[in-house]
């Protein structure tokens, strides 16, 4: 018989084909799921916006009038927005100290803050 012909068994049942081979079993049988992804460093993410944020801050010169920028914010958001910009000051402070740190090398593993009381 050459590859391609019809064979004796294509007409029948599949009870009454020969049983597949060991190897054809295995070749049959659906791929095994992949193992789940492991989630990302959150680390590398967080990095990703302080750095972009930093790239934003750029734009803006040191002379530019934040007196002016004060008084376009409406007042009921003032708050909310002094809230965050202290945020953003505490989280640049914290990277600074870590970028100025001489003992911490790429290969250490993460260590997470201490949990906030």
């Amino acid at each position: 018989m050459q590859d391609g012909e019809p064979s004796l068994f294509d007409d029948l049942s599949p009870s009454l084909a020969p049983a597949a081979s060991p190897a054809e079993k295995r070749d049959a049988a659906p791929p095994k799921p992949a193992e789940a992804p492991q989630p990302l460093d959150p680390a590398r993410d967080y990095l990703a916006y302080i750095l972009g944020g930093t790239e934003a801050f750029r734009h803006v010169p040191l002379d530019a009038d934040f007196d002016c920028m004060a008084t376009i914010i409406d007042s009921g958001e003032r708050e909310r927005c002094k809230e965050a910009m202290k945020m953003v000051a505490k989280i640049a402070r914290l990277l600074l100290i870590a970028l100025e740190r001489s003992d911490v090398k790429r290969d250490d593993p993460p260590a997470l803050p201490p949990a906030a009381a």
